[in-house]
Parts: C-alpha cells; sequence; structure tokens
C-alpha cells in the first residue's frame, strides 16, 4: 500500500475539570431588548405584570457609553418589584428586574449575571444578541425573548437563537416609535408574537402558568417532558406527519429531549397542554406541520464564531495541510450542517487571508450541505444583516462583504469558492476526496447511533491525511477507532486508515420510513430518467443560448455558441458585451437594456451576421428572470435563414447583372465602411466606458466609506436617542420632585410658622439662615436685623453668651450631632430668659451643606415655679421633721404611762384592755412617723451613682433583719435566679425589706414567699407598659398571704393606703407608696396581681443598663 504524508498535530493535553454545571434557574428568566423609545414600551410592560409571576426580568438597552444611566431608579418607582442595576456576578432571582449598565456586554454563567467590557472594534452595538444568546444556551425553552422599540438590527440575531433552544419570542407591534428592531425580528421569521406592550405583559402572564415552564429543581425538565416521554405511541404519530409532509427522517433520529422542547414549544404558542390535542392540530392544519417542521431544523450560526477554532485552524491545520502542497493539488472542505452559510463563508474568507499572507497559489473549493433547503438559498445568495457581521472585522467587511440596501452581500469571488447543496446527512451520499471536514453543533442534537453513522461517513469522505472538526459540546465517542483526537478543547481529530471498510449511506429505515419506501424507491430511478431525457433535448432540439448574471457575466452555455461568441484580446473576461461578436454587440446591448427595464422578454429578428465571407441572418431573444435578489438574463439566438439558402435564393435573383453587381459590390464596401466606423466608436466607447467604470469604482469606495461613517453616525444618533429618553423621563421625575419638594418645604414653612417656641435655622457660618414668627415676638426682633446676620450680632451683641457658643461650637465639631443644654440671659429688649435648647445639626449631602437647628423653649415661668415649688417642699420637709421629732416625745411619755398601769396597777379587765389599746395606737403612731420620714427621705430621689446590686445578696439582708418575724411565722422563704441590676444598694435593700415584711405580716398560717427572676417577654412591654427600646431585669415576689381584691389594684401604692383593716393587717399603708416611688426613682416598674386569700405577687422591672 502507498505510504501517505501525515501532516499530524501533537495533541495538547486539557486539563479536565469534575465540577458539574449547575442547573439553570427553576424559573423563566425574560431578557428584554430596546434601544430609542423602547424605555416607554418597557415600563408599559412593567406596569402590566403582576409582580408575582416568578419570572425574572433582565433589560438590555442601548445605553450612551459616557451617560451614568438612572435607569434603576426610574423603573423604581414604577413597578413594585426591586429594580437593580446588574453587577458582576449578580444572582438573578425571581421577581426581580436588572438592568445592564452602560458600555457593557451581559451573559449569564452558574445562575449569574457576568459583565464584559463593551468592545471598542465591534461594528455597531450589539449587547441584546449577545445576552439573548447566551441566555438561550442556558435556559432553553425556558428562556423568552422581547425586542422592543429602537433602531438597526440588533436582537434579531438573539431572538433566532432562543427560538432554536424552543424558547418564546415577542416584538412590539406598530406602537413602537422606532419599529427597525422589532420589525427586522419579525420580518427574520423569529418572533412568535407581534404585539402591543400591555400584550405582551398578558401573554408573558399566561406563558409563565403553563406546565411546559415549570423546570424540576434539578433544571432537568418539566411536566410537559414527561407527558411527551409518557406518551410515545402519540410522539410517533407526529413524527409521522412531518415525514409524510416533507420527506424528511431525520428527525426521527433526534434526542428525545430536542424533540420535545420543539414539540412544547408549539403546544405552547399554540396554547394546548395535551400531546392528543397538539396531534389533532397538526392532523387539520398543514401550516403547523411545516412550522413545526421549521423548529424542527436548528439554524443558529455566526461568522467566524469560535475564535479558538479559527485560532487553531490557521496556525496548526492550514499550516500543516498546505506545507509543500502542490498547485495541481486543489484544498477541498466540507461543511455539513452550514445552515445560512456564515460558518462555510468563515471558512473561505480565513483561507483567502492565509493563502494571500503566505502567496501561496492553490485553488480551494468548500462545500457546504444542510437539510434546510431554504437556508441553502439564502447562503447561495449570502446576503446578511449587519447584526450578523459582529465578529467580521473592519477591514474583511470591506474586503469581502459590498453592501446592498441596508444589507451586506457577500462578495462574488468568496460566493464563487462555495458551493451549497441541500442533503440529508443519513440517506444521501456524502461528498469525498475532503482535506477538511468541519461539522459543528450537528451530532449534539443526535442519538447515538446516528451519530456513529455519520462519524463513517465523514471518515469515508476525509482523505488518509484529512481533519474532522467537532463543536465544543460533541465527541466522536464510541467511533474511537475511526479517528485520533488532536486537541480535545478545540476538538480536532484526524482519520485513522481502517483498511478501507466499506460505508453502508443509508439509515436503516424506521417503521415510518417503511410504509413509504415504495414511493422512495420508484421515485429515484424516474428522476434519473427525467434528467437524462432533458439533457438530451437540450442538446439536440434547443437553440444556443447563454445564461447571464445581472453583472452580465456569462454563467452557463447551453447548445453550440461559437457562432455567436468572439473573445477579444486582452484579460479575458467572460462578460457578455466583451465576448459576443461585434456584427451582434448594439443589438444585444439594447435588447438587454430593454429586458433590464421592462422586466419582460424581448427580442429581434433578421440581424445580418458575416461568418468567413458567408452571410446568414439571426434573431436573437432576451428572457429576464428574477430568482431571490438578483436578476438572471437568458439570451437565446435563433438562425431564421441558413446561409446555404441565401446563396441559392441569390442564384434564382433577377438581380443578377453585371450592373446589378456593381451596385451590391458597392453598398457592401459601404457597409464594412460603416461597420468599421462603428467598431472605431464601439472602441472609443468601451475605453470611455472603461474610465467611468473605474470612476463609479471609486466612487463606491468613497460611498461605502460615507456609509461606514453614516452607520457610525446612526449609532451615536441612537445612542442619543436613548439617553434623550432616558434624560427626559428624568426630567419628568425632577419636576415631579421639584413640586413635591415645593410642596414639602411649605409644609415645613407652615410647621415652623406655627410652632409656639422659636425656632432658628444657621449655616455652618452661624448665620441665620430662619427664624420664626415666636423668634421675633420673645426676642423683639425684626426679619431685616435677624436673617443673614452672625448669630452673636443679634440685639446688639446680646446673644454673645459663652455658654452658648460652646454648645455650638461642640455641635459642629461634629462630636455629636444633636444636643439638649438649658441657659439664662438677660435680653435687654425681652429681660432675664430662662431657656431649654435642642440643637440638630442637619448635613445635606446633596448640596455638601452643613446647617444647625436650634429649637427654644422658654421655661422661665417653669423654672419660677420649681423655684417655688422647691421652696415649699424644703419647708414641708422641715415641718415633716419638726413635727415628727415634737410627737415622738409625747408618744414615747403616753407608752411609758401605760406600760407603768399595766405594770403596776391592779386593773380590773376592761380596764386592761384600753390600756392595751392605747399601747396599740401609740405603736401605730410611731411606725407611722417612721415611715413618713422614710418617704421624704425617698422623695429627694436616688442620689449618689448607681452600681451593681447583687439582688442575692439584698434579699440575704433583708432576710438577716426579718430573722426573728420569719422564725415566728415559720416562713419558707426561696429565692432562685436573682439578677444583678445597677442601682442604689440602701434603697434596694428599703425596696425589699417592706415588700417581704408586708409578705409575712399579711400571711395566713405558714408563710410561703419565693422570690425569682423572670425572663421578660415582648408580651411584658405591652402588658406593663415598659419601654420598648429598653432591656428590663425582672424579680417577681409572691406570696401565699390574705392577698386583695383585683379590683383595687390600681390604689394599692397610694400613700396611706390601706385595703384591710382586720387587726392582723397591721401597717401604716406607707411600704408600697416607698416600694413605687424606689422603682420610679429607678426607670423601673412595679405591678401588683392579687386574689382575697390567695395571696399576692409583686413584679419589679428595673432598666439593665
Amino acid at each position: 500500500m502507498k505510504k501517505t504524508k501525515s501532516h499530524a498535530i501533537k495533541e495538547k493535553p486539557v486539563k479536565r475539570t469534575s465540577k458539574p454545571t449547575p442547573p439553570p434557574k427553576p424559573f423563566p428568566i425574560v431578557g428584554f431588548g430596546a434601544s430609542a423609545g423602547g424605555l416607554e414600551a418597557f415600563i408599559s410592560v412593567l406596569q402590566h405584570l403582576d409582580p408575582a409571576l416568578g419570572m425574572a426580568y433582565v433589560l438590555v438597552m442601548h445605553l450612551s457609553p459616557n451617560h451614568k444611566s438612572a435607569l434603576a431608579e426610574i423603573l423604581q418607582t414604577k413597578t413594585k418589584m426591586k429594580v437593580h442595576t446588574v453587577k458582576n456576578g449578580m444572582e438573578v432571582v425571581a421577581n426581580h428586574v436588572y438592568v445592564i449598565p452602560p458600555n457593557t456586554f451581559m451573559s449569564l454563567v452558574d445562575g449569574h449575571l457576568k459583565l464584559a467590557p463593551r468592545s471598542l472594534t465591534a461594528i455597531g452595538n450589539f449587547a441584546i444578541d449577545y445576552f439573548l444568546t447566551a441566555l438561550a444556551s442556558i435556559y432553553k425553552n425556558n428562556s423568552v425573548g422581547v425586542i422592543l422599540s429602537g433602531t438597526a438590527t440588533d436582537g434579531t440575531l438573539g431572538m433566532k437563537a432562543i427560538k432554536a433552544e424552543g424558547g418564546i419570542t415577542f416584538a412590539q407591534d406598530q406602537s413602537a416609535k422606532f419599529p427597525d428592531m422589532p420589525k427586522n425580528a419579525y420580518d427574520s421569521g423569529y418572533a412568535d408574537f407581534m404585539l402591543s406592550p400591555e400584550e405582551i405583559a398578558e401573554e408573558l402572564a399566561r406563558f409563565v402558568k403553563l406546565p411546559h415552564t415549570k423546570l424540576q429543581a434539578n433544571g432537568k425538565g418539566n411536566g410537559a417532558d414527561k407527558a411527551i416521554h409518557d406518551d410515545q405511541a402519540t410522539l410517533k404519530k407526529i413524527l409521522h406527519l412531518v415525514l409524510i409532509k416533507t420527506g424528511v427522517d431525520f428527525f426521527q433520529h433526534y434526542k428525545q429531549a430536542s424533540v420535545h422542547r420543539r414539540i412544547v414549544r408549539r403546544m405552547t404558542l399554540k396554547k394546548v397542554l395535551v400531546l392528543d390535542d397538539y396531534l389533532n392540530i397538526l392532523q387539520t392544519d398543514e401550516a403547523e406541520i411545516a412550522a413545526l417542521y421549521n423548529d424542527f431544523l436548528i439554524n443558529v450560526t455566526h461568522f467566524f464564531r469560535d475564535p479558538d477554532f479559527f485560532r487553531v485552524l490557521v496556525s496548526k491545520v492550514f499550516r500543516s495541510m498546505l506545507a509543500d502542497r502542490k498547485t495541481s493539488d486543489p484544498v477541498r472542505i466540507w461543511v455539513p450542517g452550514c445552515a445560512t452559510g456564515e460558518e462555510a463563508y468563515s471558512i473561505a474568507i480565513t483561507l483567502m487571508e492565509y493563502l494571500e499572507e503566505k502567496e501561496i497559489s492553490i485553488p480551494f473549493q468548500i462545500f457546504a450541505s444542510d437539510l434546510d433547503g431554504k437556508a441553502i438559498e439564502k447562503a447561495r445568495i449570502g446576503i446578511y444583516p449587519l447584526s450578523a457581521l459582529q465578529n467580521v472585522k473592519p477591514q474583511q467587511l470591506k474586503r469581502y462583504f459590498k453592501k446592498v440596501d441596508n444589507h451586506f452581500q457577500i462578495a462574488k469571488h468568496v460566493r464563487e469558492a462555495c458551493v451549497f447543496s441541500r442533503q440529508n446527512l443519513l440517506n444521501d451520499p456524502p461528498f469525498s476526496r475532503m482535506d477538511i471536514i468541519s461539522c459543528q453543533n450537528v451530532l449534539i442534537y443526535l442519538e447515538s447511533e446516528p451519530q456513529r453513522k455519520i462519524l463513517q461517513v465523514f471518515h469515508y469522505a476525509l482523505k488518509p491525511s484529512g481533519y474532522l472538526f467537532l463543536g465544543k459540546s460533541e465527541t466522536i465517542g464510541s467511533a474511537s477507532e475511526l479517528f485520533d483526537p488532536l486537541d480535545r478543547k478545540i476538538r480536532i481529530y484526524s482519520r485513522k486508515d481502517t483498511g478501507g471498510s466499506r460505508v453502508d449511506f443509508s439509515m436503516r429505515p424506521t417503521e415510518a420510513l417503511q410504509r413509504n419506501e415504495a414511493l422512495q424507491t420508484d421515485r429515484s430511478p424516474q428522476s434519473d430518467i427525467e434528467r437524462e431525457v432533458s439533457k438530451l433535448l437540450i442538446a439536440r432540439f434547443v437553440s444556443p443560448c447563454i445564461v447571464l448574471n445581472q453583472s452580465l457575466n456569462i454563467i452557463q452555455f447551453y447548445g453550440v455558441t461559437a457562432p455567436y461568441l468572439a473573445p477579444g484580446v486582452g484579460k479575458a473576461s467572460l462578460n457578455v458585451l466583451k465576448m459576443i461578436r461585434e456584427d451582434l454587440l448594439v443589438d444585444l446591448r439594447t435588447l438587454l437594456q430593454l429586458a433590464k427595464k421592462t422586466q419582460r422578454p424581448v427580442a429581434k429578428e433578421k440581424i445580418s451576421l458575416r461568418n468567413q465571407k458567408v452571410k446568414s441572418e439571426i434573431g436573437i431573444e432576451v428572457i429576464p428572470r428574477k430568482m431571490e435578489q438578483e436578476i438572471f438574463f437568458l439570451v437565446v439566438f435563433k438562425e431564421t435563414q441558413a446561409p446555404a439558402q441565401k446563396e441559392k435564393e441569390g442564384k434564382k435573383s433577377p438581380l443578377s447583372g453585371d450592373k446589378k453587381q456593381k451596385v451590391i459590390l458597392r453598398l457592401e464596401e459601404e457597409l464594412l465602411e460603416s461597420r468599421e466606423l462603428i467598431r472605431t466608436t464601439n472602441e472609443e466607447y468601451e475605453t470611455t466606458y472603461e474610465e467611468l467604470q473605474a470612476n463609479n469604482e471609486e466612487i463606491l469606495s468613497s460611498n461605502e466609506e460615507l456609509q461606514s461613517v453614516n452607520e457610525e453616525l446612526e449609532t451615536s444618533k441612537e445612542e442619543l436617542q436613548s439617553a434623550n429618553e432616558e434624560l427626559t423621563t428624568i426630567n419628568e421625575e425632577l419636576q415631579k420632585r421639584n413640586v413635591e419638594l415645593k410642596e414639602s418645604q411649605n409644609y415645613a414653612q407652615a410647621i415652623v410658622d406655627t410652632v409656639n417656641s422659636p425656632f432658628l435655622v444657621l449655616t455652618a457660618n452661624l448665620q441665620v439662615r430662619l427664624a420664626n414668627k415666636s423668634f421675633y415676638d420673645t426676642f423683639k426682633q425684626t426679619a431685616e436685623k435677624t436673617e443673614g446676620k452672625f448669630i452673636y450680632e443679634l440685639g446688639e451683641d446680646a446673644w454673645d453668651i459663652p455658654e452658648l457658643r460652646n454648645h455650638l461650637n461642640a455641635l459642629l465639631g461634629r462630636k455629636t450631632s444633636y444636643l439638649e443644654f438649658e441657659f439664662r440671659h438677660f435680653f435687654p429688649r425681652a429681660g432675664e430668659l430662662f431657656f431649654n435648647v435642642n440643637a440638630y445639626r442637619l448635613t445635606k449631602i446633596d448640596r455638601d451643606e452643613t446647617l444647625l437647628l436650634l429649637a427654644f423653649n422658654n421655661v422661665s415661668d417653669l423654672q419660677l415655679a420649681n423655684r417655688e415649688l422647691k421652696s415649699l417642699n424644703e419647708q414641708l420637709e422641715q415641718f415633716v421633721f419638726i413635727s415628727s421629732h415634737d410627737l415622738r416625745e409625747p408618744l414615747r411619755k403616753i407608752e411609758t404611762f401605760a406600760n407603768y398601769l399595766a405594770d403596776h396597777k391592779n386593773l380590773d379587765a376592761y380596764e386592761q384592755k384600753y390600756v392595751e389599746k392605747i399601747n396599740a395606737t401609740t405603736v401605730r403612731m410611731s411606725t407611722l412617723l417612721k415611715d413618713l420620714l422614710r418617704y421624704f427621705v425617698v422623695l429627694k430621689g436616688v442620689g449618689g451613682q448607681l452600681e451593681p446590686v447583687d439582688i442575692n445578696l439584698t434579699i440575704k439582708n433583708v432576710l438577716k433583719d426579718l430573722e426573728l418575724l420569719v422564725s415566728e411565722k415559720s416562713a419558707d422563704v426561696r429565692t432562685d435566679a436573682l439578677p444583678v441590676v445597677k442601682a442604689n444598694p440602701p434603697q434596694m435593700d428599703q425596696l425589699f425589706y417592706n415588700l417581704i415584711s408586708n409578705a409575712l405580716k399579711f400571711s395566713n398560717g405558714k408563710s410561703k414567699i419565693d422570690v425569682t427572676g423572670e425572663e421578660v417577654t415582648p408580651g411584658h412591654h405591652t402588658q406593663y407598659g415598659l419601654r420598648r427600646e429598653k432591656q428590663y431585669a425582672c424579680i417577681r415576689v409572691r406570696d401565699n398571704g390574705i392577698g386583695f381584691d383585683q379590683k383595687y389594684v390600681a390604689k394599692i401604692f397610694n400613700v396611706f393606703q390601706r385595703l384591710n383593716d382586720k387587726p392582723e393587717a397591721s401597717g401604716s399603708g406607707m411600704g408600697l407608696a416607698i416600694c413605687k416611688k424606689i422603682v420610679s426613682d429607678h426607670g423601673g416598674v412595679i405591678a401588683a396581681e392579687g386574689q382575697e386569700g390567695l395571696g399576692a405577687t409583686f413584679r419589679i422591672f428595673l432598666p439593665e443598663d
């Protein structure tokens, strides 16, 4: 066997990662694309959306790169949903709105939004396509695309990607202010609905409620998928209908998930939930079968889609494949699944650039095939919108594309290098002797068996040294015996030599295909016979003819055309005006111009033709035909009178005399002279035409440059329109805010003017900004002598008060933002006044301005009253002390005499009773005087610094003082979990002494007393009126004594209040009043609960701090 030169490439090891790809979020994501006029439309959609639909909304808008966007702030006022300006890595959450920041591209990775700088070399702004394509690749049929108002074509390719993955797409209807973007998406066939913003919101609400959109938690499917999977019989019927209608069985071999996604999408659009219902629609609606067929055809491709692929193609494959290659060995490349041709043309341009750079002259041919006939027709014409050229470099655009209206067409020499044909990879014979096969993202949609079959076909089609490129998500799987991996990252493989094993070019027919086998078998031979008969008829009976394109270049010859064509000397050309014989040139040019103008067939008969001094007459017919966007001309040559016949007629002519012969010769000479003159004129015309054509090419070049500048201006205009719309919305918001601010200012001024207390607003320089009416009335000032003045200069320097200076300086020093202080001063016009001042420092962030707000509370009258009250309290305290001292002596004497009578006099029972009463009354009066003194001591307040007090030690000290009474009452006193509080220790002793002694005194039988700590709950705050901002400690004192009626609970803490007049209920009625005063002075609360005969409970709440 002859050895073949190998161009092996060393395999690059690829680091594998075991990190699994997280599933998509279990809710749909709606991507909105908008430009000029789109903000208003998006706001309308938001306002008609239920904020709890369970979808996330992402707005990608064309924004000026130099303008800070306030979109999020504007939109937040229009919806209850949370609106975010996207930050890199921000997680997508349902029922939230996300807005792209300016000058960025955005994608989705693991459920997080990723930002990248917008490319400065990109042709136009295609941020919408960029995001929607990323959304489609991850969220599949749970992605939704919406294109709103805007200019240019951004968003069309993104909608194409979403539709290809089974998602739903919307475009705004004629309500769009700038309809280019939504109209282009709809006209391209990539928008399922064209609706108003309000209707789009309604459809989104309906869409999300369908079971098709409910992903499982792991992102692997939904209820509809399972329903389809479980109903395989109906699924087969649907695929069979598609087969009968289209004759294509390729979809029988699709992966189940791919088939399900596309059927679910069509079911969603037709608003049906059950597979049988959708089958019924297909059986009665052929248009829906065609729509499903089109959904099955996955035509997602881009120019220069994968930069890594083209880098390796140039640096390794071309370099290896073209080294020492002979010019007689043309390069052959096959691109299966070419869709609309972008990948094939990208490879052609790349190869052309490489050959030119390396100065290599080797012919090449690229064969591109696809199942979709419509896509193949588009590929042949090669006309694309600007949005499809995002990855095309400016120099490539200028060199390999031609501007056609608002689109760009692949240059003719590139198109001529690519041959496009419709092909079913599983059934049709392949191309052969290929150097490279690039089949990217086709196998990924197929089951393993057809994958292996196609790989066998590729192995057959490749040369022994050929290369196979697959998509990044595809591998050769079990076909490792056919190919060697060269670069697993880029998915490059080289063909293995397997000894020439036979390849079967058709898959085993499915059950549905077998039913149509007879039809397929009968059709093929008949087609071959028809084709051969057609060739024979053309060769034997059809007049000679040529086919011209719209540039008048000959693209096809039929029959013997040599008598009518005579190529000129010089540079080779297939232009018919340079190929046609001179004596036919004028007539043919006239006919072509007329046919082009009228778009109808035109003809001329009896055109004289001299061929080697033999005359004949012919007719020429020109038939124009328009295919897609290009005009073709069929030029038919008809011989009306043969030369032999002409000679025969000449012999029979009566005009054969010498004289007549001389006339004829003379006329022929004149004719020859005329023709020479015409020839000269034509040459001059052709020279002029060539000059004009050169000038025209220069003009076209200038026009292309102007078009490029115009496109840049259009992009800038679009961004300015978006910025203007945003600024208009912001201006409306500002006007609204200004009105609200004015109302707030008037409201605040009205409040200030109605306040009875003087009020001042000072600047950071202590100048008076504002004063209210009460200030002027109190200090006898006027606005002219107040506003704008330095505060210390007011009232002829009457306000230059050292104490006031200190407080204002402290406030300006930012040590605190709030102060409360008092000062007394004599004002010449107002007299001596005493003020309590509340001062607040206000910093206005938007203006970086500091203001001081001073509220003066005139407490002069209160101070006077306090002085008088203090004087009276001092007098009362003095009176109580004197009175108690003066009363104690008589009481002691009475007590002494009563004891003397009881001990030394023989008294009868009646007299003894009165003596005991005297003693009891004396003791009670003595106790009352002591309690009265204690109460007045407590009235003076806590006094001194508070310190930590352990209530456990307090109770222990109290029980020592009450040891005899505890023993007498056989009391059981228990303590538990008592806190440490900040308090006055002597007063804590007094508090618990009174509570425990009361419990002992008013006990029934054996006394039982519990003193425990209790957790404070929110319910305590509500029940006992505690301050919510404070933390409290609670001590509970519970006894089993005589208790009290709960209806008297409001009186129990009053002075001299006794609820029980029984003899055993001794006491002055001062004890609980003293307890309440102590607790109150500590900022606490005391509460009581009781029931007659069942004891009482006291709760003491003391602040922990």
